[in-house]
């Protein structure tokens, strides 16, 4: 027994050293290259000189001067941090890009036990200030109006309800969390003390009587609207065409005027009254302008160069691969494993069998049947799909739709269609009928 496992672990040893010989060899050459290739690469890129007699030198790097940051003016009294939206300016289909980046903003400080409902009641302050349109899409804040350092100046410190109105807007109250208060939140505004004020989305409308409205949305505001739109600019029933374009791209439209419904709405959620709306006559042409959407570059880091010298870089890796190559082809035709897998490659193309082919089933589109009356605007002729890709303005907003013919015209339609997803338009609805309304 003791002689049989001595003559197998000769046995062993001779098949090992036979046929792993030469993979032992390149393994060790492999070794080699690579811990003399290190060791050159560490002393190569190091750029000094030193002899016995010769002291070494040490470069010193002129000190870089340091940037003194921009003092921040020394506040006269408490600070806040304001930020609000406006409809139709933004994203979900709105204007991304405003006509006007600043915009005046008012203000009040109102006592805490202060009545807000009660027009008779006046604020304790009242303080003019400005908001920037934040077009960086990679801020908290994108596509807000802000001022982040607003100082109120030299108040009473105490506990005060605060409201912002901007141009066009109803004068905004920020409420508290409790639905059930009908006053404002308390904010401490004690000497020089910061605070952040939870972001407001304003109620546009507000545009009679000229130049800065009443703080009222009723029938005078729309119609000061309606006497606006495009051809009537020029009229005498349009005195200043500016408050009427409610989404600031440069053109008063279907898109303003959808806007003052939506928020005649949203006051009628909050209890308010609001008049009556007419339907809005035919023989008035209504052009949209599209918004610009800007592109977002794509933020690519650059690619980190390796330290070492190209040159040698090179030689080194091309070494590697010939290194690399040749023990995969010596293993190769040392076990005959290139005949056994194409052996074995065979064998399985025999007994695979191409499997029948699955009806490919659309799931990304909608059954449901949309049957709507909305202000059409044609946007982009599509000529892979022989249609035109169009958007609809309703009082709830703005849909992208497309139709599959190229002969509409921008107006009130009555459209049916089915909702469905697109990569480049997300969800948009198929139209399959349109009727004009004349």
């Amino acid at each position: 027994m003791f002689l049989k496992i001595k003559q197998e672990h000769r046995t062993f040893l001779r098949v090992l050293i036979t046929y792993g010989m030469h993979i032992w060899v390149i393994i060790f050459v492999c070794n080699v290259v690579i811990f003399y290739s290190i060791r050159f690469f560490i002393n190569a890129s190091t750029t000094r000189t030193a002899d016995v007699n010769t002291p070494v030198e040490i470069t010193v790097s002129p000190p870089v001067a340091t940037e003194i940051p921009t003092p921040v003016p020394t506040a006269a009294g408490p600070v806040i941090n304001l930020s609000f939206s406006l409809p139709g300016i933004g994203t979900n289909g709105g204007n991304l890009m405003p006509s006007h980046v600043e915009r005046d903003v008012t203000v009040h400080l109102y006592n805490s036990d202060a009545n807000i409902s009660d027009k008779v009641v006046k604020p304790a302050y009242t303080i003019k200030t400005q908001a920037v349109y934040d077009s960086d899409p990679n801020s908290s804040t994108y596509t807000y109006f802000v001022n982040k350092y607003v100082d109120l100046g030299a108040i009473a410190n105490g506990n005060y309800q605060i409201s912002i109105q901007t141009p066009q807007s109803l004068r905004q109250l920020m409420r508290s969390s409790d639905s059930r208060d009908p006053g404002g939140q308390l904010f401490d505004l004690s000497d020089k003390r910061f605070t952040i004020l939870p972001p407001q989305k304003m109620i546009t409308g507000d545009v009679y009587p000229l130049p800065n409205g009443d703080n009222i949305m009723d029938i005078n505001d729309y119609n000061l609207l309606v006497n606006c739109y495009n051809i009537q600019i020029n009229s005498s029933k349009c005195a200043n065409a500016a408050p009427a374009d409610l989404d600031d791209n440069g053109v008063s439209d279907g898109i303003d005027y959808n806007i003052m419904l939506s928020n005649f709405r949203t006051l009628l959620s909050l209890g308010y009254s609001v008049p009556t709306i007419p339907v809005p006559p035919s023989d008035i042409p209504i052009k949209i302008s599209p918004s610009t959407t800007p592109t977002v570059p794509k933020i690519s880091q650059a690619p980190i160069k390796p330290p070492w010298n190209g040159a040698f870089g090179t030689i080194f890796i091309f070494i590697l691969i010939v290194i690399t190559m040749g023990s995969i082809a010596f293993a190769v035709f040392k076990f005959h494993l290139l005949n056994i897998f194409l052996h074995k490659k065979s064998e399985t193309e025999k007994t695979i069998q191409s499997p029948a082919a699955e009806e490919s089933v659309d799931k990304t589109n909608s059954s449901e049947i949309i049957e709507k009356t909305y202000y059409l605007k044609k946007v982009s002729v599509d000529t892979q799909k022989n249609g035109v890709w169009v958007t609809l303005a309703d009082d709830a907003g703005i849909t992208t739709g497309f139709y599959p013919k190229t002969d509409i015209s921008d107006g009130f339609v009555k459209i049916k269609g089915t909702l469905r997803n697109d990569q480049e338009y997300k969800q948009y609805i198929y139209i399959t009928e349109l009727e004009t309304e004349d």
